[in-house]
């Protein structure tokens, strides 16, 4: 499933999320989730969406902001930082990763069983 992995800034928090409709449409969605007007920082076009997205969740788990609403997806990063995110992720070098199924947040569950990597593509 090929499609994009997103990067919404509000001004003061940053939305990483994945998607394969069209950006717009997911902005437009985005809306209802956030008190301030969004902007599109950046997207990384990828075959993994959902996979490339857990991964940059992991790497910025220690800035995740946890919502009242449970949505885990919301970052404290500034707009210079998730540039920086953006910019170290879309090398084209996607990996696929097998993954655990372990319980807990939705982040959680995709923690590399092995430390193998195979390429793909």
């Amino acid at each position: 499933m090929s499609g994009h992995v997103y990067f919404f800034h509000n001004g003061t928090e940053c939305k990483i999320g994945h998607t394969t409709p069209r950006i717009e449409e997911r902005l437009w969605a985005a809306h209802v989730w956030s008190p301030r007007p969004l902007q599109i920082i950046g997207t990384i076009a990828t075959d993994f969406p959902d996979q490339l997205e857990k991964t940059i969740h992991l790497q910025l788990a220690h800035r995740r902001i946890i919502k009242p609403s449970g949505n885990g997806e919301w970052f404290d990063l500034t707009i210079d930082e998730t540039t920086k995110v953006i910019e170290d992720n879309e090398n084209g070098s996607i990996r696929q990763y097998y993954y655990s199924k372990a319980h807990g947040h939705p982040a959680h569950h995709v923690r590399p069983l092995r430390s193998e990597e195979r390429r793909v593509g």
